[in-house]
């Protein structure tokens, strides 16, 4: 009797750990964009899918996109670190000066693509280069495909902005704009092509991605390609809710986060971005201003006085801007 009693305790007691093991965890991931935008069909969708596969389902991330948590891009932040949501995607812009050292990524002319920019993001913020980011647990980071500048009015060279009132995000678009003589002017995306359509703005600094996400590809006709700006993206996960989650349910996060998230996002936009382009290369209406290696090279050296600027201002600057270029020049030596 009493061996059948331990028996029966035991496989109580395996039962209940194998439930305990098999328990569902859902993480409720906030994002202020909509389930079509490329972020989250081609980078946020997918990956939640493959951890919830590879879990056996023990693990979802569950999306709660267009803004269901919050729809303010400027609160994604507090939502996170208060607990609303378990995760977060984050326009890092948008997060009232958290991430200081982002502007590094903004920087005119030095990042070409959003590939190898987003590894080279994740290496950077992985070296412990990057402040502002001790209160979460970051999954992963990325880039956008960098933007050119795009006007209603004629222009075939950065001169002819002068004057211009152009939508630009960001303490380096804004001085590079202001380096060329043209006016910024800061405005939600959201709110451009109206604005633009209206009159009340030239044009605006944005890449091909968001050109056609915010249909503002079909109010500006004259188009400078090359590499003046891109933005930074963050998935991060709630510090405290990190912390309980098991040792599997760690590694999987790690696992499709890190360089894996910034590969498969830069690469998306970089996909995505030259076939927005193609489409539109050549429309009999638009006119391209595509500058050559030579004069890109030009174009970066007169940029000199923004990165002065942004060295003077950030603190061990230098050593960040040169591990930054180490890196990129890693990545494109292997293509």
């Amino acid at each position: 009797m009493y061996r059948w009693l331990l028996t029966a305790a035991a496989v109580s007691y395996g039962a209940v750990i194998g439930a305990a093991q098999a328990e569902t965890t859902t993480l409720r991931l906030a994002s202020f964009v909509s389930p079509k935008s490329v972020s989250a069909s081609r980078v946020l969708i997918p990956i939640s899918r493959s951890i919830e596969k590879d879990s056996g389902g023990t693990l979802k991330l569950k999306g709660y996109y267009g803004g269901t948590l919050g729809r303010s891009p400027l609160k994604q932040y507090k939502l996170l670190t208060d607990g609303v949501a378990d995760a977060a995607y984050l326009l890092e812009l948008y997060a009232s000066g958290q991430f200081p050292d982002n502007s590094l990524f903004e920087l005119p002319y030095n990042i070409r693509t959003a590939t190898e920019g987003s590894l080279a993001r994740w290496e950077m913020f992985n070296a412990g280069h990057l402040r502002g980011y001790q209160d979460i647990k970051v999954m992963g980071v990325w880039m956008s495909d960098p933007g050119g500048i795009h006007t209603r009015k004629p222009m075939s060279s950065l001169a002819d902005i002068k004057g211009m009132k152009i939508r630009a995000t960001g303490k380096v678009a804004t001085a590079f704009l202001k380096q060329f003589g043209a006016v910024p002017v800061a405005m939600s995306v959201t709110k451009v092509t109206e604005a633009i359509d209206r009159g009340v703005l030239d044009g605006l600094m944005q890449s091909w991605v968001g050109l056609v996400t915010f249909r503002t590809h079909n109010v500006v006709k004259y188009h400078y390609e090359a590499p003046v700006g891109a933005l930074t993206f963050l998935i991060g996960l709630n510090k405290k809710k990190w912390n309980k989650l098991s040792a599997p349910h760690k590694a999987l996060i790690d696992k499709y986060g890190g360089a894996y998230m910034a590969a498969k996002a830069g690469a998306a936009f970089d996909k995505l971005g030259k076939e927005r382009l193609a489409k539109h290369r050549n429309d009999a209406d638009r006119k391209f201003t595509i500058p050559t290696e030579t004069q890109l090279l030009k174009a970066r050296a007169a940029a000199q006085p923004i990165y002065d600027e942004w060295l003077a201002g950030t603190p061990n600057g230098r050593e960040k801007l040169d591990a930054l270029n180490k890196i990129l020049a890693k990545h494109r030596s292997k293509k």
